[in-house]
C-alpha cells in the first residue's frame, strides 16, 4: 500500500480517538464545531463561541509569525488538530495543554479552556500551538514521536513573538520588563527553566525567554546559526552545549561566563531599542487577507460562511459583523505602519472601505471596496515579481 494510504488512514484512526474521548466526557449541551482556518495548520476544534474564533485567529496569525524563525512550510500535508477542551473536562496531568504524536507525522493538541480573555490566555494558547509545532517539525527531522517536547523557553518566546503580532503593543510592556533590573532571568536558568505551562507572561524567565528568541535569531551568522541551534533543541542536545557549538566562536565568547555576559549586554541593548518591526510583503499580504475575512453562522442554522467584510452593508454589518470591524480596525490602525510598502495602499484602502461601512455611506463603500481589491492585486503582483527576480540571481 502506499504511503498516503498509510497517511490517511493515521488520520482517520486519530479522529476516531478524538470521538471516542469525546464521546466519554461528560455529557454537555454545547456544540463543538471545527472552526475553519487554512488547510494543512491548525485545525482548531472547539464549543461555539468566542472562544474557539481567539484561538483560531491566535492560530492563523500565530503560524505567519512564526514561518520565517522556525522555518515552516506554507502547509503541512496534514494539519494539527487542536481541540479546546472545558476545564470540568481536563483529564490530563498537564495543567495547561497537551502533544501527542504518531510515528506518521500526526501531531494533535489538547489545551485547557477557561480562562479570562486577554493577554494572558493567548500567551498561553499560544506556547501550547508553539509546543505542538516545535513537535511537528522534531518528526519532520527525524526525532522519534515519543521522544520529550521542545524546551519550555522556546515555546514561551515563540508564544511572546505570536502575542505582540496580535498586540503590538505588548512589545513596549516586553522592553519596559526586560529593562528593570532582575526583570529577566539568567541564561542558564532561561535555558532550563520548566515552567511554560505554568508561569505568567511577565515572570522573568518568561521575558527573558523572547529575549532570548531575539538575541540568537540576530546573532551573527542568524539563518544558519538559529536554524542549527532550534534543530539542535529538538534533537535533544542539552542547550547550553548546543548554544556554546553554535554560538560560542561568532560571539567570541565561548565560555559560559562571558556568554552569560553576553547575555546581560544583549537584552539591556534590546530594552532599549524603539524601532518599529517592519513585516515582510507575505506576512503582510496573510495579515490583510485575515482581516478582510470574516466566518458567521447563519441565523437558520447550516455550516458557517466565508464572508469578505468589507461587502457587507451598512445594514448587514450590524451586530457581530460590526464588532469584528471595530477589532480589527484597530488592529490595523496600530499596525498600519509595519505593512509592507507593496501592501500599505491595500490597507489603507480597505480602512477606507470599513469607515464607510460603518458611516452608512453606500457609494464610498463600493468605490473603495473596488480599491481595496485593486490594491491587493498590485501588492501580490509586486511580491512576485520580487521574489521572481530574487530567485533567478
Amino acid at each position: 500500500m502506499s504511503a498516503r494510504f498509510f497517511s490517511l488512514r493515521a488520520g482517520v484512526v486519530a479522529a476516531l480517538l478524538l470521538v471516542a474521548r469525546l464521546s466519554a466526557a461528560p455529557e454537555t449541551t454545547a456544540e463543538v464545531r471545527f472552526f475553519p482556518g487554512s488547510g494543512g495548520r491548525f485545525e482548531v476544534a472547539a464549543h461555539a463561541g468566542e472562544a474557539g474564533v481567539r484561538l483560531e485567529r491566535l492560530a492563523e496569525a500565530a503560524w505567519a509569525v512564526w514561518r520565517g524563525p522556525l522555518g515552516l512550510p506554507e502547509r503541512l500535508v496534514t494539519g494539527i488538530t487542536v481541540r479546546l477542551t472545558p476545564p470540568e473536562q481536563w483529564g490530563f496531568a498537564e495543567p495547561a495543554w497537551r502533544v501527542s504524536a504518531e510515528p506518521t507525522g500526526l501531531v494533535s493538541l489538547w489545551i485547557r479552556g477557561g480562562g479570562v480573555p486577554g493577554v494572558e490566555r493567548d500567551r498561553r494558547w499560544a506556547a501550547a500551538l508553539a509546543a505542538a509545532v516545535l513537535k511537528r517539525m522534531a518528526i519532520m527531522q527525524g526525532v522519534g514521536a515519543g521522544e520529550r517536547l521542545a524546551p519550555d523557553w522556546l515555546c514561551a518566546a515563540a508564544a511572546e513573538a505570536a502575542a505582540i503580532e496580535m498586540q503590538p503593543a505588548l512589545a513596549d510592556a516586553w522592553r519596559q520588563a526586560a529593562g528593570r533590573p532582575g526583570g529577566a532571568a539568567g541564561l542558564e536558568a532561561i535555558l532550563k527553566w520548566p515552567g511554560a505551562q505554568t508561569a505568567a507572561g511577565g515572570s522573568p524567565s518568561w521575558v527573558g525567554a523572547f529575549g532570548l528568541w531575539r538575541w540568537l535569531g540576530a546573532a551573527p551568522g542568524r539563518t544558519e546559526s538559529w536554524s542549527r541551534f532550534v534543530a539542535a533543541l529538538l534533537a535533544g542536545e542539552a542547550p547550553g552545549v548546543a548554544l556554546t557549538r553554535i554560538y560560542g566562536a561568532a560571539l567570541a565568547r565561548p565560555e559560559k561566563a562571558e556568554l552569560e555576559l553576553a547575555w546581560r549586554t544583549a537584552l539591556a541593548a534590546l530594552a532599549r531599542e524603539q524601532a518599529t518591526p517592519l513585516l515582510g510583503a507575505e506576512e503582510s499580504r496573510r495579515q490583510l487577507e485575515r482581516l478582510a475575512r470574516l466566518v458567521v453562522t447563519p441565523i437558520g442554522g447550516g455550516p458557517e460562511q466565508g464572508l469578505e467584510l468589507g461587502a457587507l452593508t451598512a445594514a448587514e454589518a450590524r451586530g457581530y459583523p460590526a464588532a469584528e470591524r471595530e477589532e480589527r480596525a484597530a488592529w490595523l490602525t496600530a499596525n498600519f505602519a509595519r505593512l509592507h510598502p507593496f501592501y500599505r495602499n491595500a490597507g489603507g484602502s480597505l480602512g477606507r472601505c470599513w469607515l464607510a461601512q460603518r458611516e452608512g455611506d453606500e457609494a464610498a463603500r463600493a468605490a473603495a471596496r473596488e480599491e481595496w481589491r485593486s490594491d491587493f492585486a498590485v501588492g501580490l503582483e509586486l511580491e512576485r515579481g520580487s521574489r521572481a527576480a530574487l530567485d533567478s540571481r
